[in-house]
């Protein structure tokens, strides 16, 4: 699930990235080749973060012949993106930039969110990570789940994905969607096991973990 989320993340950034530079090359007098090359070592940095995430260990002891092939479809698909846009046969639109200017004058409200645009408008609520309050709340659960005698298999499970979340919580710029799909997972895992392996601790720091993770 972890690896969905990668590679869903990582599909998107190649097409905005792309666009962004059929953008610049259509509306700058910078040298195309720079932009390209400048693009594509952004695209290649970005594949090596999720490599260096994924080799972790608790990954390869679990399936390194799976996280292999996965890794192998990584650098495949960036190559076969990259030869599309040089001959041409990728060709991303660019990204929307609406010029839109809202202006909204309120006095009180909580809990609550504001849509304005047109009847077709969608909505959405940003969620601002407080590495700090993640990185307690993550601690937290990972000393309640030691005590919940949970079967082999999830508790490898569990560990892999906290040491994901672990992960991203150690960088400057943690990738908000990995971590809430590490997230979701260890919240599957929580709910399925019987209530008698859920201890108090973990009934209690599992919320709270939730919480810091934009869960709900």
């Amino acid at each position: 699930m972890v690896f969905d989320a990668v590679r869903n993340e990582f599909d998107a950034g190649i097409e905005t990235a792309f666009g962004e530079l059929k953008r610049t090359i259509k509306r700058t007098t910078l040298d195309r080749i720079d932009l390209r090359d400048a693009t594509v070592s952004c695209l290649e940095n970005f594949r090596l973060e999720m490599e260096a995430l994924t080799r972790a260990d608790q990954y390869r002891s679990l399936a390194a012949q799976a996280v292999d092939e996965r890794l192998m479809a990584f650098d495949q698909h960036l190559a076969f993106a990259i030869r599309q846009f040089d001959t041409g046969f990728f060709d991303p639109d660019e990204p929307e930039r609406p010029n839109v200017s809202n202006s909204i004058n309120i006095g009180t409200m909580t809990g609550s969110a504001i849509q304005q645009g047109s009847s077709a408008a969608t909505q959405s609520v940003q969620f601002n990570l407080n590495i700090d309050e993640a990185k307690a709340a993550a601690a937290a659960f990972e000393s309640a789940i030691r005590t919940a005698q949970l079967p082999q298999k999830q508790l490898d499970e569990v560990t892999a994905d906290l040491h994901t979340i672990a992960a991203q919580l150690s960088k400057a710029s943690p990738s908000v969607a990995i971590l809430q799909e590490a997230g979701r997972s260890l919240r599957n895992i929580v709910e399925g096991v019987t209530a008698g392996l859920a201890t108090p601790g973990v009934v209690a720091a599992a919320p709270a973990l939730w919480s810091a993770l934009g869960l709900g």
